[in-house]
């Protein structure tokens, strides 16, 4: 089994947003995503490198989820290839998300709608902070072989939870101290998950 992250590692999350808190705020925003690592930071601060405050991030961030924006996120080449070689390769196929971040009703809905829109064909879903390790209790670690994710931190979760992780390198992750296997593109991903089988 192969356990996939959705924002940011499946669909382009990151200028989605932006392109949306430019319409929240009526202004345009110099997205900097080198911004996002202030000296000493382990983890992307999405606000920073947008040049907003976290407060005004969070009511940006809650009004993209009502609005349903999520729906309409740019999927990233090879993703429809990644999930469909993978299945081929005989993985079981499940997206691990935070997507309950200010938890809403619609987020299983929403994230539903958008695999089927791009003919993403999982077996599960999980949603959760600790998607890693509740990935792990709902299938059990020996099944899993390893997981794909944009987050440094979420790929630190996954190697906590027993789970080998791909950080898939995107440019909000660039200056992120992981030291850990990465891959450049989607396809490249495809062949490590493979290869580890």
């Amino acid at each position: 089994m192969a356990a996939l992250d959705v924002d940011g590692t499946l669909g382009d999350h990151y200028l989605h947003t932006v392109d949306f808190a430019q319409l929240w705020l009526g202004r345009k925003i110099d997205y900097r995503p080198e911004d996002g690592w202030p000296p000493g930071a382990v983890k992307f601060q999405f606000h920073r490198a947008m040049g907003i405050s976290k407060g005004t991030y969070r009511k940006i961030k809650l009004a993209y989820r009502q609005g349903g924006m999520i729906r309409s996120m740019p999927c990233y080449d090879g993703a429809q290839e990644l999930v469909d070689g993978l299945r081929k390769a005989g993985f079981a196929v499940w997206i691990c998300t935070t997507r309950p971040y200010m938890r809403l009703d619609n987020m299983a809905t929403d994230t539903t709608h958008w695999l089927k829109r791009n003919r993403l064909k999982v077996d599960g879903l999980i949603a959760s902070d600790y998607k890693y390790y509740d990935l792990v209790k709902a299938v059990g670690r020996e099944s899993i072989v390893a997981a794909l994710d944009d987050l440094p931190e979420m790929c630190d979760q996954a190697n906590r939870a027993g789970i080998e992780a791909i950080l898939m390198s995107r440019p909000h992750n660039e200056l992120s101290p992981w030291e850990g296997t990465r891959a450049s593109n989607l396809k490249q991903a495809l062949k490590i998950l493979t290869d580890m089988r």
